[in-house]
């Protein structure tokens, strides 16, 4: 290298022909396959034909967007209308439950008062008329799922 800073300084330095290298590797096989390949599918994809089978393909995904959002919509109505109808037949059932709490109370008051009247009252019909009342009473009627 001070051979070449000498020679430059005394102005005989001989200009070297530089080559032009491509530094970019070229591709492999597979590479250049797949790279023709694609080409071929986008040049063919820009004809009339390749046009229309694409204008296809995106009508059958659309179709298929569409019917599984008309299923989804479908299966929200049915889960609505069994959410409804096993609210109403609950709603049903505590109706039934209150009336016949309020028919047991009811009878066992007037069942009370006679036998009292009777003189037939006792304390063995007392549990059994407290145990029944508590019965129907302590019963959870609230439709709350604890």
């Amino acid at each position: 290298m001070s051979d070449d800073l000498e020679l430059k300084e005394q102005g005989d330095l001989p200009e070297r022909e530089v080559e032009a290298v491509d530094t970019e590797e070229f591709p492999d096989e597979d590479e250049a396959y797949y790279a023709s390949a694609s080409l071929l599918i986008h040049n063919y994809l820009q004809s009339e034909k390749g046009h229309e089978i694409a204008k296809q393909v995106l009508d059958l995904i659309k179709d298929i967007k569409r019917s599984t959002l008309d299923r989804n919509v479908e299966q929200d109505k049915a889960n609505a209308e069994q959410a409804r109808l096993r609210e109403e037949r609950l709603h049903r059932f505590y109706g039934w439950v209150l009336v016949s709490q309020n028919i047991v109370f009811a009878l066992t008051i007037v069942t009370a008062s006679i036998l009292t009247y009777m003189g037939k009252f006792d304390s063995t019909l007392a549990v059994l008329f407290g145990t029944l009342v508590g019965y129907f009473f302590g019963r959870k009627t609230s439709s709350k799922d604890d």
